[in-house]
């Protein structure tokens, strides 16, 4: 999994861990990256979750959340991801 991928999922989890709204200069300083590099990473995320039953959406003034529409899906999707993570280590 390449660098902007890692972040893309570890923005997920946070998304999925808070179930609410995330700044993304804290999202930012977690990663280690610019707040710019997090917008390109939400950007590109939203192209890897359409049609995945989820969208990160932005908020203005407020950051950004994850909206899920269709729970099966974006589990399965998630479930897909993390079984090709735990295949790198073998």
């Amino acid at each position: 999994m390449q660098g902007q991928e890692k972040r893309i999922f570890k923005i997920l989890d946070m998304l999925d861990e808070k179930a609410k709204v995330l700044q993304g200069a804290r999202m930012a300083a977690y990663l280690g990256v610019s707040s710019r590099t997090v917008r390109n990473d939400i950007k590109a995320g939203n192209a890897m979750l359409k049609g995945e039953g989820a969208e990160i959406l932005s908020e203005p003034g407020s950051g950004y959340t994850l909206r899920v529409y269709d729970r099966a899906r974006y589990m399965a999707f998630r479930k897909l991801q993390l079984q090709e993570s735990e295949q790198q280590y073998i």
